[in-house]
């Protein structure tokens, strides 16, 4: 296998730190690889890397970008209850992850807002949140959500609201919460009180202890966007205000 040799062969270990506790036993990689990947991942995660490696050239070695990929793919795979699509979604996690890390290290100058929303299972009310704020800023915010013991999928009756909405939906997935995306955000917002996420140097850090229904009903699902519309639009007055006293021009999206 084309990436899983390579990696094997790679006399570097460059990892990030994961702060899921499934990815905090992140061992004996390769060998959990050779029973799980088939050849198509492989050439899926091989084209994706390449992809990434070019696009990265100058700010990341080729080891580091194929091995964000291969942690990307084993770390979404343990929870995904589609496994055929774990490897496109694979290249996406880690271009994500790695933008994140470029920005936080310095490599990459920040051109918007970075903002991370955070729940436990990243099946409903991150994702929500996520989606208002871009339906609310467009391309002027960059907007991430994650979860601390994600669900195998987003909730049919999430997917379905969302669908309706006009959002693409599949390009949504559920991902773990990572320590470069947490690094990489100037706004964390975590959706619940029982997440444990002490703020970087320089971070923005809201806690909305929002009740999470027990039924995951269309009912609940409106009444968890409304609340979630509201403290959004709220969230995204502040970072305009802010990114503009930092001089960062924001134009105005009405």
């Amino acid at each position: 296998m084309i990436l899983v040799e390579r990696l094997s062969r790679s006399p570097t270990r460059e990892r990030t730190s994961m702060m899921n506790t499934s990815a905090e036993s992140f061992q004996n990689t390769e060998a959990e690889a050779a029973e799980q990947i088939n050849e198509t991942d492989d050439r899926v995660m091989h084209r994706a890397a390449k992809r990434l490696a070019d696009h990265y050239d100058g700010i990341f070695s080729q080891d580091l970008v194929e091995r964000y990929v291969f942690e990307s793919y084993m770390t979404l795979h343990r929870n995904a209850r589609v496994k055929s699509a774990v490897a496109g979604l694979a290249g996406n996690f880690a271009e994500s992850r790695l933008r994140a890390l470029a920005y936080s290290t310095g490599k990459l100058e920040r051109s918007k807002p970075q903002v991370l929303f955070v729940c436990t299972e990243n099946a409903g009310r991150s994702q929500l949140a996520a989606q208002t704020l871009l339906e609310l800023a467009g391309d002027e915010v960059e907007v991430r959500s994650a979860g601390s013991r994600p669900r195998d999928d987003l909730y049919p009756e999430v997917v379905k609201f969302l669908a309706e909405r006009g959002v693409d939906v599949s390009t949504l997935y559920t991902k773990p919460l990572t320590d470069d995306v947490v690094r990489g955000a100037d706004y964390v917002v975590s959706m619940s009180s029982m997440q444990d996420l002490p703020p970087f140097p320089g971070q923005s850090f809201y806690e909305w202890d929002m009740q999470v229904p027990q039924d995951v009903t269309r009912a609940n699902v409106e009444r968890v966007f409304h609340d979630i519309g509201m403290r959004v639009e709220g969230l995204w007055e502040v970072i305009r205000q802010k990114w503009a006293q930092e001089q960062h021009p924001i134009s105005d999206p009405t």
